[in-house]
């Protein structure tokens, strides 16, 4: 098992770190122009508005 401070876990942290910014700053940029009122706009019946997407998007990230 590696440890954790080890150079190798290290590694993998800082470039998980990476990534996960770069989703973060495309997430935001996707995003921004929506306005208030159309975080809950469903463009489908099959559909969700973006607030439920992120929503579920953050709950999958904390599991």
């Amino acid at each position: 098992m590696t440890q954790p401070d080890s150079p190798l876990t290290q590694l993998y942290l800082t470039d998980l770190r990476t990534r996960m910014r770069g989703v973060k700053a495309l997430g935001e940029g996707t995003l921004s122009p929506l306005g208030e009122d159309e975080w809950h706009t469903v463009l489908s019946d099959a559909g969700n508005g973006a607030a439920v997407i992120v929503q579920h998007l953050s709950g999958n990230m904390l599991e």
